[in-house]
């Protein structure tokens, strides 16, 4: 009998740590329950909010003969801007390239868009084309 009431005391106590260790094990699987798989991929019960589209990149024909004022507006301000003589030359910087955007005047009013180039940002990268540095402006740095 005395062997008995010790397997009982044991067993017991035993239960009692999975019953502890059990709820947190339990309450994980109610929290899973939640998410259901769908082509192979996590979705949530509650709908998705519908993604704005995205607005059309720019293209170098867009800047070329717009004023600075125009090109800050649709691109921002410039991280640097640099007046040599009569021109002026400003430099965009986005997550892979660098922008160059060189201004003169052109005639009366305000200084206008003549040539703009692009640089890659990492030493050994291929030289990037102006539309491709355009489309990278939505990551500035």
């Amino acid at each position: 009998m005395a062997w008995g009431r010790f397997f009982r005391k044991t067993w017991d106590d035993r239960t009692e740590v999975l019953r502890a260790a059990a709820a947190p094990v339990l309450g994980g699987a109610a929290v899973a329950a939640c998410v259901t798989l769908t082509d192979g991929e996590r979705t949530r019960f509650a709908p998705k909010a519908p993604e704005a589209p995205e607005a059309p990149a720019l293209s170098e024909a867009d800047l070329l003969g717009l004023g600075a004022a125009d090109v800050e507006a649709l691109i921002g301000a410039p991280a640097l801007v640099r007046r040599e003589g009569e021109g002026e030359m400003r430099r965009y910087v986005f997550s892979e390239c660098s922008l160059l955007v060189f201004l003169y005047p052109a005639g009366e009013g305000p200084d206008k868009v003549v040539y703009l180039d692009a640089a890659a940002r990492a030493s050994g990268a291929d030289k990037p084309t102006v539309d491709a540095c355009l489309a990278d402006s939505k990551a500035r740095v």
